[in-house]
């Protein structure tokens, strides 16, 4: 006979059924989207972040990164704090100074510090800027050289009977020579909150040394952090760095601040931006300008060529040089090969490709370059001690502070 229907045990059997069918359907599902989520992973673009880069500098380079997902932080805010909260990258491009110093503990975290082996054959003086771990491994890698330079009217200084100038009393003397004779003797952008703080920093290195520029950015930095930095805080920063002989901007102050109650900067000056300089070098209007290696590329070839560049020249005080020439710098914010791939091609392999692109200094000793312009620079830098960041990027992370001390130097160079 055949075993007796039993309603209950077929309604246990059927469900058993649906319930191992679902199961199954469930694994399968999580398989699946565990797949899709692992592949998305691997297909990812991995995420190359600019900040505080110029716009034609950033172009230059994200042509070279076709690879990857592009995003720009917001270079009027502390970088720190979009690290720790804002979108991630994975590496990162900025200029040295606080950005670096900011991004480097992200690199520690994640692990991503590169072999001492990609700074091989970089010029010496790049290699021992660029921050290492406790093991040695490299935290962020320069690439690029920037440079704040001198730029002297030839046809003007030659008529004066200058074949050059090698010092600053000879910049002083060719200067106040072309009071009168032409529009603008000396000319900078010190309308620009940067290119002020910048100027002034460079200045401070040439005329008294590297240990004068280190505590401008010490006092710079307690003030801030003491919650004093405001504009008429830095007044009084002002006041005590330029009081007597031995405070570090006391010579800068001194030649500025003579320079424009004597009429030898134009009056203009603080007001004006990067685009008023070009326009007065292309204008034949001006005999010395205070620019970049950058800025020195924007002015129309035909107008560039009547100027000589030159870097800041060392008081007799200066036993060392240290320039300001900004080194940009790759950093590793996450391990990640293409990444890491791209860090080491830009250090070696594109160097001559990523200068011309952007007409900054190779730090390859033997990379080619672009022009005769890169080629001093490089060799200026090569020929000094590791070379100093801006100083508006050494002492700031934030514009409306950084624009307070800008409004305070305007004010001590005219008025103190």
């Amino acid at each position: 006979m055949g075993r007796k229907f039993n309603k209950k045990t077929a309604v246990r059997e059927i469900s058993s059924k649906k319930l191992l069918l679902i199961a199954a359907i469930i694994a399968v599902t999580a398989i699946i989207a565990a797949s899709i989520f692992i592949l998305s992973i691997l297909r990812r673009k991995p995420v190359a972040a600019f900040y505080g880069l110029s716009e034609s500098t950033q172009k230059a380079i994200s042509s070279e990164l076709a690879d990857f997902t592009i995003m720009t932080y917001n270079a009027s805010k502390p970088l720190a704090a979009q690290l720790k909260y804002g979108k991630k990258a994975d590496i990162l491009f900025t200029s040295g100074g606080k950005a670096v110093s900011d991004a480097v503990p992200t690199t520690e975290k994640n692990k991503a510090a590169l072999p001492h082996t990609v700074l091989d054959g970089m010029i010496s003086s790049a290699r021992m800027s660029a921050p290492l771990n406790t093991e040695g491994a490299v935290l962020a890698v320069p690439v690029l050289i920037n440079n704040y330079e001198i730029d002297i009217n030839r046809p003007l200084m030659r008529n004066s009977g200058y074949a050059s100038l090698d010092s600053w009393a000879d910049i002083d003397k060719f200067a106040r020579s072309m009071h009168g004779k032409i529009t603008a003797p000396v000319i900078m952008a010190g309308g620009d909150d940067r290119e002020l703080i910048n100027i002034t920093g460079a200045l401070c290195e040439a005329l008294q040394g590297k240990a004068a520029w280190d505590n401008i950015v010490s006092k710079i930095k307690e003030s801030v952090a003491a919650g004093k930095d405001t504009e008429m805080d830095f007044e009084t920063v002002l006041s005590d760095l330029c009081s007597t002989q031995e405070s570090p901007l006391y010579m800068t102050d001194r030649m500025l601040s003579s320079w424009y109650k004597d009429g030898i900067l134009y009056p203009e000056t603080f007001h004006m931006k990067t685009s008023d300089v070009k326009s007065f070098m292309e204008s034949e209007l001006c005999a010395i300008s205070f620019l970049t290696l950058t800025q020195h590329r924007a002015v129309a070839p035909g107008s560039i060529n009547n100027y000589d560049s030159q870097y800041y020249p060392s008081s007799p005080d200066a036993s060392a040089r240290n320039f300001t020439s900004p080194l940009l710098f790759i950093i590793p914010l996450r391990k990640n090969k293409q990444g890491t791939d791209i860090i080491k091609a830009f250090a070696k392999d594109r160097q001559e490709k990523i200068s011309r692109a952007t007409g900054l200094a190779p730090v390859q000793a033997d990379s080619r370059v672009p022009d005769r312009q890169a080629d001093d620079v490089r060799y200026w830098v090569a020929a000094s001690g590791a070379p100093l960041p801006a100083l508006a990027d050494a002492a700031f992370s934030d514009d409306s502070v950084r624009a307070d001390f800008a409004q305070a130097l305007r004010t001590q160079i005219k008025y103190k």
